[in-house]
């Protein structure tokens, strides 16, 4: 199991921009649940309006969330906006050797490229938690939430 932490206000906004943005784009996986396996690799017509708020988790140069928002389109001339993400600590390659990183990261998530779907009710109970990041824990098979245990600030229990 890999523990995958992330900034906690990054993360919050990224769910924000997700929540706001009037279309998504979809995972494989979300596509494959809505309009079957054999038409999962293929963008389908209208897809990004049923495509729920989420964040995904993503392994490609780095590991990082994003959110699957879609901009709207620049103003000529402008060039496209790089989609807003948020890297887990020590999986940033704008800030580390990119070959490091990528070797990081495939140690830590396997070698394939992915991006899989992160509930937003996950950010939310973080924040209700007052978690001072956001802490995902990745396995061969599962990806998972990890809120603190303990005595919040200001006191109380978090619920379990």
């Amino acid at each position: 199991m890999t523990r995958l932490l992330f900034d906690m206000e990054q993360v919050a906004g990224l769910a924000r921009h997700s929540r706001e943005a009037p279309e998504r784009r979809m995972t494989m996986g979300q596509r494959a649940e809505i309009y079957g396996e054999d038409r999962c690799a293929t963008r389908q017509p209208g897809e990004e309006r049923l495509a729920p708020p989420c964040l995904w988790l993503v392994k490609d140069e780095g590991i990082y969330l994003m959110s699957p928002g879609i901009h709207p389109e620049p103003e000529s001339g402008d060039r496209p906006a790089r989609a807003p993400v948020a890297y887990a600590v020590g999986f940033d390659p704008t800030h580390d050797d990119r070959m490091a990183v990528w070797d990081r990261a495939r140690g830590a998530v396997g070698g394939d490229d992915f991006a899989e779907a992160v509930p937003l009710e996950w950010v939310d109970a973080a924040l209700a938690a007052r978690s001072p990041e956001f802490a995902l824990e990745f396995g061969a098979d599962a990806i998972g939430l990890l809120l603190p245990f303990g005595p919040r600030p200001g006191g109380g229990r978090p619920d379990r």
